[in-house]
């Protein structure tokens, strides 16, 4: 199942160890105020695909995007997010800073 998320994407890296390619994104989305134990965003890691470094090379990073994401198995049998695609958002129409 896909979802649209919005984020902030703060950086995106990738590598191939041994032929596995593996891209990742790290995000960051504001903490609810009524959280006591986090100030400010919260940071995450959520995996991409290799080629969509070079899609993003050039955008504004960091930045504010909708992130299409679908929910997959990842380490430890945890839930992960792995992003398929993005596109900025438009900050005069939001009204947040870019």
């Amino acid at each position: 199942m896909e979802q649209i998320i919005h984020a902030t994407v703060l950086g995106a890296r990738r590598f191939d160890i041994n032929g596995d390619k593996i891209g990742s994104m790290f995000i960051s989305q504001p903490v609810p105020k009524d959280t006591p134990d986090y100030v400010g965003h919260e940071v995450m890691k959520v995996s991409c695909p290799f080629p969509m470094i070079d899609e993003i090379r050039f955008q504004n990073i960091p930045g504010d995007y909708q992130l299409r994401v679908k929910m997959k198995t990842a380490a430890g049998g945890k839930v992960g997010l792995e992003v398929l695609g993005l596109k900025p958002v438009d900050s005069a129409a939001t009204g947040k800073p870019k």
